[in-house]
């Protein structure tokens, strides 16, 4: 059977049979991690050597490890990290500063994830939290609130922080970047 393409989540910590026999006829082309599936580095590696012997192949694993309120992976076995609008205040009061912490805040999560082998992590939240968009982004986009419309805002800035995150991961690891979120969730109309 051909590879699909279709991302997967798992039940729990560990592989359970049927599960197992699922990824072995279907043949997923991912999967991806939650805090459901997490306890320690060492149990989350193991799933993952399970659930990549279970498709006999080194399929590629995603997780949603932003930082702030988005964290999959946290204390006490991994750091707390800052949302990216910690990043943007930063980055509004000295752009030098906000993009070297952006990068290196980037790269200390890629870091994580190498360590237990997680390959593709959905960072940057590239959102512009506009008048009219839903508020669920929150501080989680490296932008900061503007009284901008959607039709209106300036891509720089939410790139500003988003391209030296990416860089950052890329400069340590082979890790595949999704850029989610874009301009401006829960606003797709124009005026």
């Amino acid at each position: 059977m051909a590879v699909r393409a279709f991302i997967t989540g798992l039940s729990g910590t560990t592989l359970t049979a049927a599960e197992r026999a699922f990824l072995r006829e279907r043949e997923p082309w991912g999967f991806i991690i939650f805090a459901r599936n997490v306890e320690t580095p060492s149990q989350l590696s193991r799933l993952l050597a399970s659930v990549r012997d279970a498709v006999r192949r080194d399929a590629p694993v995603l997780v949603d490890q932003e930082g702030g309120r988005v964290q999959r992976l946290g204390p006490p076995h991994w750091p707390s990290y800052p949302p990216g609008a910690a990043y943007g205040r930063l980055y509004d009061s000295d752009a030098a500063q906000g993009t070297k912490a952006a990068y290196l805040g980037a790269r200390l999560i890629a870091a994580d994830l190498a360590a237990v082998g997680i390959d593709v992590d959905c960072l940057p939240v590239a959102d512009v939290p506009v008048s009219g968009a839903d508020s669920v982004i929150g501080d989680r986009a490296s932008s900061y609130p503007c009284a901008c419309s959607a039709a209106s805002f300036e891509p720089s800035s939410y790139a500003s922080c988003g391209v030296p995150m990416t860089v950052g991961k890329s400069s340590f690891m082979a890790s595949n970047n999704i850029w989610k979120n874009p301009p401006a969730s829960g606003n797709s109309s124009r005026p």
